[in-house]
């Protein structure tokens, strides 16, 4: 998260304020299009029952005519007994008026006999088949409904129903009435919205009504799972919302169908709501990504240019004052800074070149100063007689020589802190060699390697006095008699140690200061302290030419 930027930070930050609200309305979407569903379910089902209402109330008719018919002994009497024309007469007057009492949705009542045989009926040719359903009313006291229309009458379906008859407790055969199904494609008039109607058998075949039937698979499983709503497609490829109705449990179903689009509750519109508040959403965090690089980021480019030059040291031109008022105050404060920090790197130029002349100045006055002691010594020491006595004034003129020549590389060099290392020990090498007190052979050859490296005066100095000390003493009593001298200084680094060896071709050194018990002159004191000062140590030995090898190890300067 740390590499994120400010857009896509507040980008992330809008993100997770909206996905709180972005959630609720989900589950407002969700619980809106469960309660529209709800109401379209209620709305289809009160519409089906209105239009299915004639049919329930025809079917209630028809069992209650039933019923009285039933208990009437005249009934019961007239399947059992040959009628005259007189009783056939009135028999079949008294259907008659109960038939015009009951209305036009019955078309016929019927007298059948235990044989099948019709005894009195409202038509003189029944063609109903009420016959079939002797074997289901007989021992039963509640009416029954055909499962089949009937045939051969001139009403397009009649619909049978019949309850069984007894006297003296012995079945006498039944009565029957039949159930005039006139079911029109669509029983819209004045209201809305329209319903389809047909009848069906428990088959999912259809008897008679509309053709918007789904498909025989679909309505056929619904029967079976004793499903009374589906969504599908009719036979006429419309969509619609189906009820099936139940009149009994071996009567047909009616199927109620009603176009999809009539019904006026759409559930998947409660979705739109929801969609416009997601697009919303996410006009609202492209709005914010393009409007915060467009006045946040593009405006900082500028001014992240400007400011790197200045950093760089480089003139750059002043960022242009476009953007909002808030990028355009902070590149006017930048520019301000800019100018700041100018004058103050010149102000700091100035006080630098100042220190620079007065340091160079500093050490080429110290180095004449050094220069013009040597100069005196040098003359005090024309004067003595002693050798002793001149070989010590050598010594320390040789000494402030090596500090003089220190001095002269620093000013010499741009950094006053930094010393040329393998510059120096050259340097200073030479000048040793051009002392008349203590001259070296004319064929004396120096092998000088050192790493090129920079170091203070807190490392030159004493490695300068060690030098000074070990090729003085080299030129004054090494090279008696020795065809080829030759003096190396090898200075190696190793890790975070440097092994500095000085190491003549002479004619060495005496037992006693290889061993160290001869260590009370001078010239090793000095050395074995100057390699104490650099944090090291020194050792004295004899080289592998037989002459003498100072070695000095100490730690690498930082």
């Amino acid at each position: 998260m740390n590499s994120w930027t400010v857009r896509t930070r507040f980008v992330v930050l809008l993100a997770a304020l909206l996905l709180p609200i972005i959630a609720l309305s989900g589950w407002w979407a969700i619980e809106k299009q469960r309660d529209l569903r709800r109401v379209r379910g209620e709305f289809v089902t009160n519409a089906v029952e209105v239009a299915v209402l004639p049919w329930r109330e025809a079917l209630q008719g028809a069992r209650r005519a039933l019923s009285t018919l039933r208990e009437d002994r005249d009934v019961s009497r007239w399947t059992n007994e040959t009628l005259s024309p007189d009783e056939l007469a009135r028999c079949e007057d008294y259907l008659r008026r109960l038939l015009r009492h009951l209305g036009e949705r019955f078309a016929l009542i019927a007298l059948v006999d235990p044989q099948g045989a019709h005894r009195c009926s409202t038509s003189p040719d029944p063609g109903v088949g009420f016959e079939g359903l002797l074997p289901r009313v007989r021992g039963r006291a509640e009416v029954v409904v055909s499962s089949q229309p009937a045939t051969g009458l001139a009403n397009p379906l009649v619909l049978p129903a019949a309850v069984g008859l007894a006297r003296d407790g012995q079945f006498a055969g039944l009565v029957g009435i039949g159930i005039a199904w006139t079911i029109p494609g669509n029983t819209e008039t004045s209201r809305s919205p329209p319903v389809w109607l047909t009848l069906i058998d428990r088959q999912g075949r259809s008897l008679g009504g509309a053709n918007v039937l789904p498909s025989r698979d679909q309505l056929r499983l619904a029967i079976e799972d004793r499903r009374d709503a589906l969504r599908g497609e009719g036979g006429d490829g419309s969509t619609y919302e189906f009820r099936l109705l139940a009149f009994g449990p071996d009567a047909p179903l009616m199927l109620a169908a009603i176009p999809a689009g009539a019904v006026g509750v759409n559930p998947d519109g409660s979705w739109l709501d929801f969609a416009l508040i997601v697009l919303a959403s996410l006009v609202a965090l492209a709005a914010l990504w393009f409007g915060a690089g467009r006045w946040c980021i593009r405006p900082l480019g500028p001014i992240r240019r400007f400011a790197a030059a200045i950093a760089r040291g480089e003139d750059a031109p002043q960022p242009g004052g476009t953007g909002p008022p808030e990028m355009r105050s902070l590149a006017a404060d930048i520019a301000v800074m800019a100018g700041a920090i100018r004058a103050r790197e010149q102000d700091l130029r100035a006080s630098l070149d100042q220190r620079d002349h007065m340091l160079r100045e500093v050490h080429h006055r110290v180095k004449n100063n050094l220069q013009m002691i040597s100069s005196l010594l040098s003359l005090q020491a024309d004067k003595i007689r002693s050798p002793r006595a001149r070989r010590h004034f050598s010594d320390a003129q040789n000494r402030i020589l090596a500090l003089s020549v220190l001095h002269r590389h620093l000013y010499e060099r741009t950094s006053w802190a930094q010393v040329d290392f393998q510059a120096f020990i050259n340097d200073l090498v030479r000048q040793l060699s051009m002392n008349p007190d203590n001259p070296a052979p004319k064929n004396i050859r120096f092998d000088i390697r050192a790493p090129v490296m920079a170091v203070g005066p807190d490392t030159a100095i004493p490695v300068g006095l060690i030098v000074t000390e070990a090729v003085t003493n080299a030129f004054r009593h090494a090279f008696a008699g020795v065809e080829a001298p030759a003096i190396s200084i090898q200075a190696t680094q190793s890790g975070d140690m440097v092994d500095f060896a000085i190491e003549d071709n002479g004619v060495g050194i005496p037992d006693g200061i290889v061993t160290g018990q001869d260590a009370g002159r001078l010239g090793l004191t000095l050395t074995r302290g100057l390699a104490m000062q650099l944090g090291g140590e020194a050792e004295i030995q004899r080289g592998s030419g037989g002459g003498t090898k100072v070695v000095v190890r100490f730690p690498l300067p930082t």
